[in-house]
C-alpha cells in the first residue's frame, strides 16, 4: 500500500488502536505512556500531523520522540507501519470497534472480543 495523506482522526484512531494492542500484550509500561501521552498531544493539535511531517517537522511536537516519528514517517510513506502490523496480527479485528464504546477498555475488549468471536469489525 503506498502512503496517503490522512487526517488527524484517522492517525489518531491508528494510534489508539496499536496503543490497546500494546496493552493487550502487556508491553513496556514506559512505551505504552509514550504512546498515550503522544496522542493526547496530537489529538490536541490544530496543525495537520501530515503537514508537520511533510515539512520535516514532527520533531517540534513535545511527547513525539524518534520512535513514534519514525512510525509516522513509515506510515505517511508507505501506508502501513510494519511494527504495528505485527503487535495487531494475532488479535481479533474485532476488538478494535469496542474500545471506543464508553468503559470499555483494550483488556475488556480483547476478552469480548474473543468471548463473542468477534473476528473482525463487522461482526
Amino acid at each position: 500500500m503506498e502512503g496517503k495523506r490522512l487526517s488527524n482522526k484517522e492517525v489518531i484512531a491508528l494510534l489508539k488502536e496499536i496503543l490497546a494492542a500494546m496493552e493487550v500484550k502487556n508491553v513496556n509500561p514506559f512505551r505504552v505512556r509514550a504512546y498515550q501521552n503522544a496522542i493526547s498531544i496530537l489529538d490536541n493539535l490544530t496543525e495537520s500531523i501530515y503537514d508537520l511531517w511533510e515539512n520535516k517537522r514532527l520533531k517540534e511536537i513535545p511527547g513525539v520522540g524518534p520512535g513514534i516519528e519514525s512510525h509516522l514517517n513509515e506510515l505517511f510513506t508507505t501506508g502501513v507501519v510494519s511494527e504495528f502490523e505485527s503487535i495487531k496480527e494475532d488479535l481479533p479485528e474485532g476488538m478494535f470497534a469496542l474500545i471506543g464504546l464508553r468503559g470499555i477498555g483494550a483488556k475488556r475488549a480483547y476478552k469480548l472480543a474473543l468471548a463473542f468471536k468477534l473476528g473482525d469489525r463487522e461482526t
